[in-house]
């Protein structure tokens, strides 16, 4: 059986990284994309056993959804196990499939976590205060999470492939992923707490009774609590989204409702 050269290797990552997510669907979700990424290093692995191929190319056709960056490591092991296999190894297909499904849930809630909920906020904080303000640079901010998450999977697809599935599973049983994903979960909700109070603007200029004695309503909301009415609006809008709602429904509410408020003089 044929060795995988690094050239199939690049081929395959960088279909996964690009382009595993291009195709969906209700039967296999990105079963696909897995599969078609996983084509440039099955066909090495199985050059001289067609039979093998099929049932490869088969067995990648299951059910598949991750995190794909950090998940890049579930590719690695799967085409190292794949290739053991094809060279004689004691390796049962149905346990290359099940250490594949096993490991979509652990790589998907770390990489959403940790990636998309704790540093795209930190990122995003950074730059948009330098792109509200007029400088250029402030617009590359998702460039820059998007290029370190194609970075990242470089290495965890080589991680994966280096210390096959042993290594990777002894790391999920050591509960060290939980306690990480945990602490990224908090810190993303405070990142995202800070950002919402920041760009998240509503204030009102009711005044409550008359004269000299008339006290503006927005100084006792600030009294409770200093941003009391961004945060309503933040706490509203996710229980109405968290309720199934419609994103489009929720901006026209926005539209209408400030529209509103701006010519009754409320907000």
């Amino acid at each position: 059986m044929a060795k995988v050269s690094t050239a199939a290797h690049i081929k395959g990552w960088a279909r996964q990284a690009f382009l595993q997510r291009c195709s969906q669907n209700l039967e296999t979700l990105y079963g696909l994309g897995f599969t078609w990424s996983m084509v440039p290093t099955l066909r090495e692995a199985y050059k001289d056993d067609p039979e093998g191929l099929k049932a490869a190319l088969h067995r990648s056709m299951a059910t598949y959804i991750t995190e794909p960056y950090y998940g890049a490591a579930i590719n690695g092991i799967a085409v190292a196990m794949e290739e053991e296999k094809a060279e004689g190894a004691d390796i049962d297909g149905e346990l290359i499939t099940n250490t594949r499904l096993g490991l979509m849930g652990p790589f998907a809630g770390f990489g959403d976590s940790f990636h998309w909920g704790t540093i795209r906020p930190i990122v995003r904080a950074m730059f948009i205060p330098m792109a509200t303000s007029g400088v250029l640079f402030g617009i590359f901010g998702d460039w820059v999470i998007w290029i370190a998450a194609i970075v990242i999977s470089w290495f965890t697809y080589w991680a994966g492939y280096k210390t096959g599935r042993v290594s990777v599973l002894n790391l999920l049983k050591s509960n060290l992923i939980t306690q990480v994903t945990v602490a990224a979960g908090v810190l993303g909700m405070f990142m995202m707490g800070a950002m919402s109070a920041q760009y998240v603007a509503l204030t009102t200029p009711v005044m409550l009774g008359s004269g000299e004695g008339a006290i503006a309503l927005q100084g006792v909301l600030d009294g409770i609590l200093p941003g009391l009415l961004p945060a309503l609006v933040i706490l509203g809008s996710y229980i109405y989204l968290s309720k199934k709602g419609k994103f489009v429904y929720l901006l026209i509410a926005y539209v209408v409702i400030g529209i509103v408020g701006a010519f009754f003089g409320i907000f």
